[in-house]
């Protein structure tokens, strides 16, 4: 890892600063992983405002200081729980280079312990120094309206400026280049919204203007609207990676799933955990239902912050230029994804938020988070409550003694009480070069029990041949020359189904079952010990 001086002025402030920092890939993960085993911090997160505030502050902390003050502040940088703050704490004590010594440095860091200082220590410095937090404020907030356009630099407009071996002069022109770019791209949005003002204006609607705006678009009907945001969230080995997967591929090919209309799309997975076992989990699908994934299913496997908007810009970028907008992104887990961040903070849950919806938003599509429970199960997603709250859709996943089901915890649009239940099926690969079996799992398509506290009509023409197949099975004549229902065996409604169903004969069975599971999940039969009967 490499440094750079604080650069001095003559009138004590900065001018034309550039913090320059090389990273080192090792150092930064060992650092990760070190800091997950520490509490969350108190103070700010590592954010590019957050480190900018900080650099500032210490250029004003003399560190030709007492050793007892010297340790307060490094151990108060130390308390942040940020991936750089070595690099932080080294720039500032080589300030006063005779006295500095790595050694001594590098001891504080090993030696320090949560609770001690926090950031409140360095702030109390920084004041005493001269700081000065309504004017570093007000400057923050002309800094951002001036510089707007930087939120969309791309990772790789920023890796460029330290791997092309640039001059200074080279880099001031390459930004403003961008600056330049960017800016005609702000100000082209800006004009884009008042194009039409009269109904930019119009805010009051009545009853008769709301029944004529278009209905909510979706991509699977009564589970996930076209955009927005949703979350897809369960204890670990319940299964929700898998049913987000199967989720995922039904959607590329325009399947129906779980008995409802899907709209065919793009999807694109950004797979941040588990990404090991990807290809295995495809395969194992594609074998089983003998469908092949489309290309339309995208995989990013590159890394991504939620609390980073220049990483969002990227993705966002490159789903666009992959024409893969106006679909399904799905973001496992939401705890990859936030690196760093206090789950619990409003502050760091309103940033996840809002670049979320951004995406969503950016891409014109639906952004799924894979998420988990906290340690108390029945109290929901992990994290600060204004998550639930700014969900579109929640997908709880369960694995309980009567197995794993999936049901739909929120809904903005849609009331669903319904619990499906699902299961894992092992699907056998091969074996690898010690002739061990290589093999994963797939979401079983077999009729599960599924529970509903209202009767519906059913969804779709696949549904409502299902309900007249098995109506016309089950009606026998009665004594009197009426009709009686009895019950029908499983299987032989799902080959009745499925001989009556438009569909490619390879996929009859599969629909059959799914069109079946969809009138139980609706109320409308019941299934017992292999028995359909009607409700």
């Amino acid at each position: 890892m490499a440094y750079a001086l604080f650069k001095k002025t003559a009138n004590g402030e900065p001018q034309n600063f550039r913090y320059e920092i090389f990273f080192d890939e090792q150092y930064t993960t060992e650092r990760s992983r070190m800091l997950r085993t520490r509490p969350p911090s108190s103070g700010p997160t590592e954010l590019r405002s957050e480190t900018s505030k900080l650099e500032q502050m210490l250029h004003l902390i003399d560190a030709d200081c007492s050793y007892e003050k010297y340790r307060a502040i490094i151990w108060a940088i130390e308390s942040l729980n940020w991936v750089l703050a070595y690099t932080h704490q080294y720039n500032w004590s080589i300030t006063a280079p005779h006295r500095f010594e790595e050694k001594t440095l590098k001891n504080l860091v090993n030696s320090y312990q949560p609770g001690h200082f926090t950031y409140a220590t360095l702030m109390m410095y920084a004041k005493q120094a001269g700081w000065d937090e309504d004017k570093w404020i007000a400057k923050g907030v002309q800094w951002e309206k001036e510089n707007a356009w930087r939120k969309r630099l791309t990772k790789q407009e920023e890796n460029y400026i330290w791997t092309a071996g640039l001059s200074t002069d080279e880099k001031d022109a390459y930004y403003e280049k961008l600056k330049v770019k960017y800016n005609k791209e702000i100000a082209d949005e800006k004009n884009q919204i008042q194009v039409n003002p009269t109904q930019a204006l119009q805010k009051l609607l009545s009853a008769s203007d709301l029944k004529n705006l278009p209905r909510p678009n979706y991509l699977i009907k009564g589970v996930l609207p076209a955009t927005g945001i949703s979350a897809c969230y369960g204890a670990s080995g319940s299964g929700k990676t898998f049913l987000v997967t199967d989720l995922g591929i039904n959607l590329s090919l325009g399947l129906d799933w779980y008995g409802r209309k899907a709209k065919k799309c793009p999807v694109t997975f950004v797979v941040l955990e588990g990404s090991g076992g990807l290809s295995k989990r495809f395969q194992a699908w594609e074998n089983h239902f003998n469908e092949t994934i489309p290309d339309t299913f995208n995989v990013y496997i590159d890394t991504l912050s939620l609390m980073t908007s220049s990483d969002v810009t990227q993705l966002a970028a490159e789903i666009k230029n992959k024409g893969q907008q106006s679909g399904l992104i799905v973001i496992d887990t939401l705890n990859q994804a936030s690196p760093g961040a206090d789950e619990n903070s409003s502050k760091d849950m309103g940033l996840i938020i809002q670049n979320a919806q951004r995406l969503a938003r950016e891409t014109s599509s639906h952004v799924m988070l894979v998420h988990h429970t906290g340690k108390d199960a029945s109290k929901g997603l992990r994290g600060h409550s204004s998550l639930i709250a700014a969900l579109d859709v929640a997908i709880e996943v369960k694995r309980d003694s009567s197995g794993r089901s999936w049901s739909i915890n929120k809904s903005k649009d849609d009331a669903d009480d319904a619990q499906y239940h699902f299961e894992l099926k092992k699907i056998i690969l091969g074996t690898d070069s010690d002739g061990d079996q290589i093999s994963s799992c797939v979401v079983d398509a077999a009729i599960q029990r599924v529970i509903s506290v209202q009767h519906k009509k059913p969804q779709g023409a696949q549904q409502k041949i299902a309900l007249e197949t098995f109506l016309a099975l089950v009606a026998v004549p009665g004594s009197n020359g009426s009709k009686k229902l009895n019950g029908v065996n499983l299987e032989d409604l799902v080959k009745a189904v499925g001989s009556n169903l438009a569909v490619d004969a390879k996929r009859k069975t599969e629909r059959a079952r799914a069109a079946i599971n969809g009138l139980i999940a609706l109320g409308l039969i019941n299934l017992e010990n292999g028995q359909v009967t009607a409700t």
